[in-house]
């Protein structure tokens, strides 16, 4: 009897999985991720992992006031937020925005204020050529070091 329970066990174990540090890494299927600093949050969020060459990257990255005061960003530009894919070796293979608009912009935000930036992109360098197949970090984040970089992991297939 006593076999037979722990046979159970085992089984039972095996089918729900057991989490492990050495086991196969899951974050190249996140789709979400966060940061905080100062009393706000930064949150990207994508709605697939793995993308073909001829797919449109699209994501939205939030900025969420937690904190009890008003927080307020200045800009020397109408550009607010940014956004990086940088390859395995380190190299940025697409790296938003390109250049600026010269014109002072605010983003103010009241307790439990938010504020959604729209990330839409085609596959293509600076030079307008398709990026490599390859893996990828994306990092998404405001401009003037106002935010850390919420990064994703993804795939171009």
């Amino acid at each position: 009897m006593k076999t037979f329970a722990f046979l159970a066990i085992l089984f039972i174990a095996m089918l729900t999985g057991c989490e492990s540090s050495n086991g196969p890494s899951t974050d190249n299927l996140q789709t979400s991720a966060s940061a905080e600093e100062n009393g706000v949050l930064f949150t990207l969020t994508i709605p697939e992992t793995i993308f073909e060459l001829d797919d449109t990257l699209t994501g939205v990255f939030k900025v969420i006031n937690e904190s009890d005061s008003e927080k307020v960003f200045l800009f020397p530009n109408l550009q607010q937020n940014g956004f990086q894919l940088i390859d395995i070796n380190g190299r940025i293979s697409i790296d938003f925005p390109l250049g600026f608009l010269p014109a002072e912009s605010t983003l103010r935000l009241e307790p439990g204020q938010r504020k959604e930036y729209s990330i839409i992109s085609p596959f293509r360098n600076f030079d307008g050529e398709i990026i490599e197949r390859g893996k990828y970090k994306m990092s998404a984040f405001l401009l003037e070091n106002y935010s850390p970089e919420v990064v994703l992991n993804i795939e171009v297939r």
